[in-house]
């Protein structure tokens, strides 16, 4: 039996819809123009109920191949790119219990200029860098990394079809 792939693909509103938000620079008009500073508002929003932590996150380059899904089941989560580019592993089950099939997850492509808000509950794993190192800022409810997080092994390891 071949081994399972999971498709990589370039992360924009439509590819991302129903997992969350992406959260770019807008091609409109700023909301505030000062001469040497534009400001546009509003490009994303997450609603958290309570105080909130800004964690760090390393990662170093890895082989593409992956064998576990988290959610956060309370909370909504951010990655904002800080260097690197890298894949992160994504998805949302249609099945009864919500955790997403082999075909139902796709890889994402992150890198500096594009974060996304994931919407409570979606599945995901860490991002895989494709440069050597990436790194990313998470704002979180304090306590999130170990009072909402559920994780789960995948049936067999998966690999990014790259």
């Amino acid at each position: 039996m071949s081994e399972q792939r999971v498709p990589v693909v370039r992360l924009t509103p439509e590819t991302f819809a129903g997992l969350g938000q992406v959260v770019v620079k807008p091609a409109g008009q700023p909301t505030v123009t000062r001469p040497g500073l534009r400001f546009w508002s509003r490009v994303g929003a997450m609603e958290i109920p309570g105080e909130v932590e800004m964690g760090i996150l390393e990662l170093t380059a890895q082989e593409f191949v992956f064998d576990s899904l988290e959610r956060h089941v309370r909370t909504p989560e951010m990655f904002i790119p800080v260097e690197g580019v890298a894949i992160m592993p994504i998805g949302l089950g249609t099945g009864e219990d919500g955790f997403p099939r082999p075909e139902e997850i796709r890889g994402f492509v992150i890198d500096a200029g594009t974060s996304i808000i994931m919407n409570p509950g979606v599945w995901h794993w860490i991002p895989y860098p494709v440069t050597a190192v990436a790194s990313y800022l998470i704002p979180a409810l304090v306590g999130t990394p170990t009072e909402d997080r559920e994780v789960r092994l995948l049936e067999k390891p998966l690999r990014f079809d790259i």
